[in-house]
């Protein structure tokens, strides 16, 4: 099951409804659709709060495995950066260098400019 997102237009405007769905094959094999539950207009549900409370609710019903983190939105994008720029090896040379240097600064910065 997840959450779609539907769009309809009614004359100029445009409004997005949110649909629980199921997926299930047919008895030929086919991959079908079924809708569930309408859970209201996308706008509403966030005007009101109950959007963040669906999500909550979503979350408890299929947490996460133990020792397994959901990356998504902000802390995908952040990891992403953090690897790409290696900042977690960055940190850890500089921890070991103050380490062995005594945690001398101008140690350090004199090792750095070497």
């Amino acid at each position: 099951m997840y959450v779609k997102r539907h769009a309809v237009r009614r004359g100029s405007k445009r409004y997005v409804y949110l649909r629980l769905v199921q997926a299930y094959r047919d008895e030929h094999g086919q991959v079908r659709h079924r809708v569930l539950k309408t859970l209201g207009r996308e706008d509403e549900l966030k005007a009101s709060g109950q959007l963040e409370q669906l999500m909550g609710s979503f979350a408890r019903l299929d947490p996460p495995m133990t020792g397994v983190r959901r990356e998504v939105g902000p802390l995908l994008l952040a990891w992403h950066f953090i690897t790409a720029l290696d900042l977690i090896g960055t940190v850890d040379r500089a921890l070991l260098l103050s380490v062995t240097l005594g945690g001398d600064g101008e140690a350090v910065e004199r090792h750095r400019r070497w």
